[in-house]
C-alpha cells in the first residue's frame, strides 16, 4: 500500500486523521479532501421519488421516524444501548426503520433489533435514495460511515453510534457542518 500510495501525484483523505498518516509517506502531495460518496450527495431524488419510496416502507400514512444503520459485528454492551435508546425514540412517537448498509454484514443484527424494538428493515438502497429518504427522518442513528454522510448530505441530524475512530473522526470534523 505504501508503494502504490508513493506513486500518486496527488493522494485525497476522506479526514485529519487519514491527512496525518498520508502526509507521513507521501508529504504533501496529500490533501484533505472528502469521501467519494460526499461527491455524489448531489444527486438526490426528488419529492415524488421520496414520497414513493416512503410509501413503499410505511404505506399511505408516512409518520414520524428515525433512521437506523447498525453494524453486526457490534458488542452485546453497545446493542442493549442501542435498543434502549430505540424504544425511547418510539415513546416520543416515531418510527424506527433500520437500513441495512452491508447486507453480508448487517442484515441478522438490523432484523434482529426490529423484532425487538419493533420496526421495519429496508435493504438494497442507493446512497442518493437513502439521502432522499433522511431528509425526511427526524434523526439518523448510525454504525455505518456512509450513512452518516447519507445524513449529512440530507441535512438530517446524525449521531454516531460507538467507539470506532473513523466514526468519531468524521463527525468531529464534517458532522458540525
Amino acid at each position: 500500500c505504501r508503494w502504490a500510495i508513493s506513486k500518486c501525484s496527488r493522494f485525497e483523505t476522506r479526514d485529519l486523521r487519514s491527512l496525518a498518516l498520508a502526509r507521513h509517506t507521501v508529504g504533501e502531495r496529500a490533501i484533505d479532501g472528502v469521501d467519494l460518496c460526499e461527491r455524489a450527495g448531489a444527486i438526490c431524488p426528488d419529492g415524488q421519488r421520496v414520497s414513493f419510496l416512503l410509501g413503499r416502507i410505511f404505506g399511505r400514512e408516512i409518520p414520524r421516524f428515525v433512521a437506523v444503520a447498525l453494524k453486526g459485528n457490534a458488542d452485546i454492551e453497545l446493542r442493549a444501548d442501542v435498543a434502549r435508546m430505540l424504544i425511547a425514540e418510539k415513546e416520543r412517537g416515531c418510527e424506527i426503520v433500520f437500513f441495512v448498509m452491508c447486507e453480508r454484514e448487517d442484515k441478522t443484527l438490523s432484523e434482529e433489533m426490529a423484532r425487538i424494538v419493533g420496526g421495519r428493515v429496508v435493504k438494497n438502497i442507493t446512497l442518493a435514495d437513502l439521502c432522499g429518504i433522511l431528509r425526511r427522518s427526524d434523526a439518523t442513528y448510525s454504525m455505518r460511515l456512509h450513512a452518516l454522510i447519507a445524513a449529512r448530505l440530507a441535512g438530517c441530524p446524525a449521531f454516531a453510534l460507538g467507539k470506532e475512530e473513523k466514526l468519531s473522526g468524521y463527525m468531529e470534523q464534517r458532522g458540525k457542518d
